[in-house]
């Protein structure tokens, strides 16, 4: 069962060297570009490094109106790409300590708080959720998005203006992205194991992946599967081949995974204080200061 998937999907569900989870359905971060916008401010070809992005912004964001240059999806670490493209790792390898406040940390925020403070990071990146800057996106007026893959159909619903013409797809510089992953486990209380894992098999069955992944027009991990999918979509849907194709590269690029039982607290010990120093409510290194602090409070807690 196990060969049937994509080997970097599924290591996201490996902790102490056993597998956790069966994948249901995965998805990866990536760049959407307005290609109209960029050809406005002049830019030719997506960023292949953090300070090109964030100039890219700045000249996009600078055509006036309501336009801003650049958007990320925050929740479940979705903006960590743009702070590892820099270098910085969220914790130590073992995953006991804070790693990442350092110079190169402050640098990185204080660079993305200065673009929030203008028109080359829509703030709603900071504030939305999905729905939010989705629509922002949508609307036209933004010339970048960082999102994953599902966010499209979302977005080819909502922008009269999207089509292949005018909607770019490329990885993030660095090709580092961050997975947003689903999946099936079972739960150590189960009155009945054996047939919970008979529901899993049967659900991740090819048969079964195979429709859910027509139906959705998502990836599943399982290889044969995804590359069914893709055959069909290359000649069907171009621009949801485009997408869905950066899915399945550079998958040893994957970050914001950390194997953590408590990553939902850390999430809430971190973000608050990013979200502080990116919308000009504390300077970056004391916002970093107080993370860790509130960072290191949970893993000992772990």
């Amino acid at each position: 069962m196990k060969a049937r998937f994509n080997t970097e999907y599924l290591n996201n569900w490996v902790w102490q060297g056993k597998n956790w989870l069966v994948p249901f359905y995965v998805a990866k971060t990536l760049l959407f570009t307005n290609k109209p916008l960029f050809e406005k401010a002049g830019i030719t070809t997506p960023a292949s490094s953090f300070d090109e992005l964030m100039n890219q912004a700045e000249k996009i964001g600078a055509g006036g109106g309501d336009q801003t240059g650049f958007l990320t999806l925050n929740f479940d670490w979705l903006y960590w790409a743009l702070i590892r493209m820099n270098g910085v790792e969220l914790l130590t390898p073992d995953l006991k300590q804070p790693a990442f406040n350092t110079p190169a940390m402050v640098e990185t925020v204080q660079r993305l708080a200065k673009a929030t403070a203008g028109t080359a990071i829509n703030k709603i990146s900071w504030t939305g959720r999905w729905v939010e800057p989705l629509g922002a996106f949508a609307s036209g007026q933004v010339g970048m998005l960082n999102a994953h893959a599902p966010a499209y159909f979302f977005l080819k619903g909502q922008g009269a203006w999207i089509n292949a013409d005018t909607l770019g797809v490329a990885e993030l510089p660095g090709n580092w992205s961050v997975p947003t992953l689903h999946g099936y486990a079972i739960s150590k209380g189960t009155k009945d194991p054996d047939l919970a894992w008979s529901f899993v098999e049967f659900c991740t069955a090819r048969k079964q992946a195979q429709s859910m992944a027509d139906t959705r027009r998502v990836l599943t991990a399982y290889t044969e599967v995804d590359d069914a999918l893709m055959a069909r979509l290359r000649t069907q849907e171009p621009l949801a081949y485009r997408v869905l194709k950066t899915q399945l590269e550079h998958t040893d690029k994957l970050t914001g995974n950390w194997p953590l039982p408590n990553d939902s607290r850390i999430k809430e010990a971190f973000y608050p204080e990013l979200q502080n120093a990116l919308l000009g409510r504390k300077d970056a290194k004391r916002a970093m200061d107080d993370a860790t602090r509130k960072v290191a409070r949970e893993l000992r807690r772990a």
